[in-house]
């Protein structure tokens, strides 16, 4: 079956850049003028806690000169990355109405700096907070997308009651951020040489990824929190494990077929640049192929998840998410040419 030309839109988050940024040798907007005047892309991502101060109010000289950056590069920002922090000190919660005050004032931000998107992950605010936000965020002409990643599942909750409420409001500013950390096919070879660093013989290291392999999400996590984590070697290896656990999605595009008509943005993440047997290549050309049949003309944002266990003085962020630039245009021609045949 013959479908219509693909209207996908590449773009890139700064966070894949959290290194460079945390090297401290340049701020949050010559780091994002950097990444914009080297190609890579013309839509930007911003996680706004990380880019900005004093978020979710930052400085108005910080939003003019972020503002003058895109500008000077002919460049937009696609998405901004929103968050809920429920804690105000121990033992004090926001309410349910300085929740909806929190979110307002990141959308109103979102909408300031020109995003088409803000992100906020799925399960962070309850149904009723969002019957409350969806209204605010189309009132402000900025489209809210829940993003689901990782070890979530498409028939649990919260992703189910989730995705039922944006069916049922129906609402153009509100959907589906679809992180392909969901559908992975196997564990990332720098990924497998951190659990070596980390402390874990080389046996032990082959039994985890052969658990991870074989065994169902539901049987992955008594293993990994009845017999690891008690004895886990450091805190590297603490940290890797509940990856295994929590960012290492184990479902097919195919689970998701029900939903993608939902989907309004894409996360590529991607952990290191081994696209051996189609790792990458091959869930993204699946998820390519998913989103054409909807008509699909969102960002699909790269986000480099790798530089958790990369250090800065090993691989140049550039150079990664450059590497998977040219796999994303060759997954996309490959569906081009399946198409036409």
């Amino acid at each position: 079956m013959k479908h219509a030309k693909w209207h996908g839109q590449w773009a890139v988050t700064l966070f894949s850049f959290s290194n460079e940024l945390m090297a401290a040798d340049r701020s949050a907007c010559e780091l994002l003028d950097e990444v914009l005047a080297s190609g890579l892309t013309k839509v930007i991502e911003l996680d706004g806690p990380q880019h900005f101060r004093n978020y979710p109010r930052p400085p108005a000289k910080q939003i003019a000169d972020t503002k003058a950056v895109l500008a000077s590069r002919g460049a937009t920002i696609g998405q901004l990355g929103i968050y809920i922090d429920r804690t105000l000190a121990p033992g004090k919660f926001l309410t349910h109405d300085e929740v909806i005050s929190h979110v307002k004032v990141q959308l109103e931000l979102a909408a300031e700096l020109g995003a088409k998107f803000a992100r906020l992950g799925l399960g962070f605010a309850s149904l009723d907070e969002l019957r409350e936000i969806v209204p605010i965020a189309e009132q402000l002409g900025v489209t809210l997308v829940l993003e689901a990643q990782g070890t979530q599942e498409v028939n649990a909750s919260p992703v189910k009651e989730n995705l039922e409420l944006m069916r049922e409001l129906n609402s153009p500013n509100f959907g589906l951020l679809f992180d392909s950390s969901l559908c992975m096919k196997v564990l990332p070879p720098s990924f497998i040489q951190a659990l070596g660093r980390s402390g874990f013989s080389q046996g032990q290291v082959e039994e985890l990824v052969d658990a991870w392999t074989r065994l169902s999400l539901g049987e992955l996590r008594p293993v990994i929190f009845g017999k690891w984590l008690p004895t886990s070697p450091s805190t590297a290896a603490t940290s890797l494990l509940l990856s295994l656990v929590t960012r290492m999605g184990k479902s097919k595009v195919s689970d998701w077929a029900e939903a993608m008509p939902l989907v309004k943005g894409v996360h590529l993440k991607f952990w290191d640049t081994d696209d051996i047997e189609g790792a990458i290549s091959g869930p993204t050309g699946e998820l390519i192929e998913a989103l054409q049949q909807q008509g699909f003309d969102g960002y699909l944002t790269s986000e480099w998840g790798g530089h958790e266990w990369h250090e800065l003085s090993e691989h140049s962020s550039f150079e990664v998410v450059a590497r998977h630039k040219q796999i994303y245009e060759q997954a996309v021609q490959a569906q081009t040419n399946e198409r036409t045949k």
